[in-house]
């Protein structure tokens, strides 16, 4: 099981974002909440901690638990990424 007990502390969401577009990423995949209005790109928040092995399998990526760590040979890519509204809360 995927160890995500590291937590992230942000007091400046700018610079975070900077952080993110300078690794090339446009989708975040997160366990815990953030301000989705901080950020610049899609964001899949409130990940399941069980479901953080299955999903980096799944989509070949791996977790991350600080922003040292978020470069773009971290990062993997998909042809294409949309946002589907179910209609589950």
């Amino acid at each position: 099981m995927t160890d995500m007990d590291n937590q992230v502390v942000v007091s400046d969401y700018a610079a975070m974002d900077r952080v993110i577009q300078k690794a090339g990423c446009n989708v975040l995949l997160i366990q815990g909440s953030i301000l989705r209005d901080g950020l610049s790109v899609l964001v899949v928040k409130d990940i399941e901690r069980a479901d953080v092995d299955f999903l980096c399998k799944t989509i070949g990526c791996r977790p991350i638990a600080s922003l040292d760590h978020f470069t773009a040979e971290n990062m993997v890519s998909a042809d294409v990424v949309e946002e589907i509204h179910t209609g589950l809360a």
